[in-house]
């Protein structure tokens, strides 16, 4: 039971899994999600997600450790190890001045970029360009409310 719904389809799918069920995709089936979402709504979305697929995964125990079997792609996975490191050294390189931490900045911001690439690319080639340089942007804050949602120590969402 969920109290707040946000993996329920992952954890379906791994239930199905268990018991030998195999998921196929039907390439003519689009579901659309039609609702507005404002920048409060998305990064609390994101946070709960994060939470609740944290502690998924985490109480799945040796499995867990088998590879990504989740709904989220690994490249993401990564970018939530990046992005915050990324913010941090740039962070310091700002209030410091020290051109080494701009250097780590800059390093640890083309590696985000880069994780974020498959994105990015699926973005430019739907909605173009300028929309890609801003949902990119956008990318920078919202990893943090990923990042945030994994690391919470409250009472697990799921």
């Amino acid at each position: 039971a969920f109290r707040i719904p946000n993996v329920e389809d992952t954890v379906f799918g791994h239930q199905l899994a268990a018991i030998g069920a195999r998921i196929r995709m039907g390439l003519d089936v689009q579901v659309e999600h039609i609702r507005y979402y404002s920048l409060k709504d998305i990064l609390r979305t994101d946070i709960q997600r994060s939470r609740s697929l944290t502690a998924f995964t985490l109480g799945r125990g040796r499995e867990a450790l088998q590879g990504n079997s989740t709904s989220v792609p690994n490249d993401y996975i990564y970018a939530a190890g990046v992005g915050p490191l990324a913010w941090l050294t740039g962070l310091s390189a700002l209030f410091t001045g020290n051109p080494a931490w701009m250097g780590v900045f800059i390093v640890l911001a083309v590696l985000f970029s880069w994780v974020n690439r498959h994105y990015l690319l699926f973005l430019n080639s739907v909605e173009g360009l300028r929309f890609t340089l801003k949902s990119w942007a956008f990318l920078w804050f919202d990893i943090l409310a990923v990042d945030l949602g994994i690391f919470l120590d409250r009472k697990s969402v799921v």
